[in-house]
């Protein structure tokens, strides 16, 4: 199957660099021109078929805008709930994209590097890949300011705090 060039993206779809959203250019099979382009994913991002195979739809307006496919990971810089607009993006390596993740799933304060620990909020951060104690604090939001302190220093631009 041959690669997807910058040339074969534009002739099938039509993009909106600042939104990310995509439309089809050409009627195609059960696809109509000017329907919306892709789907989202159970994990909540959104790939578009295309050819036989099927793209991250934030990879596609890299290059779509670039004209050249991004060659590590991109980051939402906003997070992805925020959409896969061209100002949104920028590239990452594995390490900074993880440090702009929000909080996790399981984290019961709701704030991240903020978790109960022997009856004291305890705030934490990932330091080269390990876990660093920044200290015990009487209240959440005390524990969550240190996290931020410590999260601007380490991880500067990739820092995210909600």
């Amino acid at each position: 199957m041959p690669k997807l060039t910058a040339a074969r993206l534009r002739e099938l779809l039509e993009c909106d660099p600042e939104s990310g959203t995509f439309t089809r250019r050409l009627a195609s099979g059960r696809w109509k021109a000017g329907t919306p382009a892709g789907g989202v994913r159970p994990d909540g991002y959104t790939h578009i078929y295309i050819d036989g195979r099927f793209y991250m739809r934030h990879r596609l307006v890299w290059f779509f805008v670039h004209g050249k496919w991004p060659s590590g990971q991109l980051d939402h810089k906003n997070g992805a709930e925020k959409g896969d607009g061209i100002t949104n993006l920028r590239p990452a390596t594995p390490r900074q994209n993880s440090r702009n993740r929000g909080p996790q799933t399981n984290n019961k304060s709701g704030l991240k590097g903020v978790n109960w620990h022997q009856g004291k909020w305890r705030a934490t951060i990932l330091r080269q890949g390990k876990h660093a104690h920044l200290g015990y604090f009487n209240t959440p939001t005390l524990a969550h300011a240190a996290y931020k302190q410590a999260a601007q220093t380490l991880h500067g631009e990739f820092a995210r705090f909600a």
